[in-house]
């Protein structure tokens, strides 16, 4: 016989009916926020990383760009010089005057170019630029004689030049050449002719004997 628990208002054995309603919305959101919470964490370090890479590399070429100078010229020292005092560059280059000792200034002829304040700041820079080639002088306003130069030259037309001396000298070594070659003596004797110059030397001896040869018995039938 079947005992009905309930019906009887005895406790049942039976574990209560699942409630398929509820839902786990919570826990869900608690996991989400601790992965998000542990994803930061992971990638704060690597982004802040990458950010200052970033920055180093934008960094970098304004630094290198400040430091291109193509010739660096001491201004001052030990005398009231330039050293050196005649420097060549291309076009578009950059020249840095460095003070090493005294109180001196940089002042270019051409006023295209400009010039340094005046000062005996050691270790005070200064650059100049060049977009044309030519050759531009400047001086020390304070200290006379004290001169100097930069000659600025134009690679292009530099190479345009090479190029054309070396095509003048081909030229010129082909044509001479030419006329070594117009000029080499032939083996034909002028004297002789040009068949019989042609010949050997003993070849011409040994006809001249068979021709003798032949016109001697002639010779003595005309004397009988």
């Amino acid at each position: 016989m079947v005992v009905d628990a309930a019906r009887d208002g005895l406790p049942s054995s039976r574990p209560p009916p699942t409630d398929w309603t509820r839902t786990a919305e919570p826990d869900d959101e608690e996991s989400m926020t601790q992965t998000l919470r542990s994803t930061t964490q992971r990638v704060a370090p690597i982004a802040f990383a990458l950010a200052v890479a970033l920055a180093t590399m934008l960094a970098l070429p304004g630094a290198a760009h400040a430091d291109n100078h193509a010739a660096t010229v001491e201004v001052g020292g030990d005398s009231n010089v330039f050293t050196p005092d005649s420097v060549e560059v291309e076009v578009g280059d950059t020249v840095l005057f460095e003070w090493v000792g005294g109180n001196h200034d940089v002042t270019f002829e051409d006023d295209s170019i400009d010039s340094s304040e005046t000062t005996s700041e050691e270790g005070f820079t200064f650059t100049a630029t060049f977009d044309e080639a030519g050759t531009f002088a400047y001086t020390c306003t304070v200290h006379g004689g004290m001169d100097g130069e930069i000659v600025v030259v134009d690679a292009a037309d530099d190479a345009a030049e090479d190029a054309a001396e070396d095509d003048a000298t081909d030229d010129a070594a082909e044509d001479e050449a030419e006329v070594e070659e117009t000029e080499q003596p032939t083996d034909v004797d002028a004297g002789t002719g040009g068949a019989l110059g042609a010949m050997p030397t003993f070849v011409i001896a040994l006809m001249a004997l068979g021709v003798l040869a032949l016109a001697a018995p002639v010779v003595a039938n005309r004397r009988r």
